[in-house]
């Protein structure tokens, strides 16, 4: 060690980290989680400092911040899908018309669970009532194809349609009409026959 006169060496401090580094970090953390577009208490996994409304904002984050990662997972997975069909019908591995019906493709991602499956479900009911969404917002939201969600809607709708004509045949005195009975069939099968 080669020193000027007055010069001392001192050796590294015991005391790091210091009393705020779990603070500190936890910031830090959460910047860099916030670039990335995810919630620090979903990439920690550590709930203890959150209520539910907090829990429900940084769920809401999530979502958010997930569905733009899967659009551009989606994006990029689409565009190598294309990409391969032109590669097979360059090299004449499949037939131009078997390559006209892959091209109508559709990628689905799986919906996020609910924190609080009454709780959310209750709000988009209200909000659906209130008319401050539709029922297509709703599909979306909640990370579901809409034209997929109305075909099986109307589905449904149609075999309720049918279980009602069974009933009212079987008990032409005690017919029921599809606005008296729809409401019951969410919890009961009145219509079966």
């Amino acid at each position: 060690f080669f020193a000027e006169q007055n010069e001392t060496l001192e050796g590294i401090k015991r005391d790091l980290p210091g009393p705020n580094f779990t603070d500190s970090a936890k910031m830090f953390l959460r910047l860099i989680c916030m670039a990335v577009g995810l919630p620090l208490e979903f990439v920690l996994m550590i709930w203890s400092d959150t209520n539910y409304s907090s829990a429900r904002a940084a769920s809401v984050h999530a979502k958010r911040g997930g569905r733009r990662w899967m659009n551009l997972l989606k994006c990029a997975i689409g565009k190598l899908y294309e990409w391969q069909l032109d590669t097979w019908v360059a090299d004449k591995a499949v037939k131009l018309g078997a390559v006209e019906n892959a091209t109508r493709y559709t990628i689905q991602d799986s919906p996020f669970p609910m924190l609080d499956q009454q709780k959310e479900t209750d709000a988009y009911d209200k909000a659906m009532q209130s008319g401050q969404m539709l029922l297509s917002e709703v599909n979306v939201a909640l990370g579901k194809d809409g034209d997929i969600a109305s075909d099986k809607r109307f589905s449904e709708l149609d075999d309720y349609a049918r279980r009602l004509e069974l009933y009212n045949a079987a008990h032409p005195s005690h017919s029921l009409t599809m606005a008296q009975v729809y409401p019951a069939l969410r919890t009961t099968n009145v219509a079966s026959p």
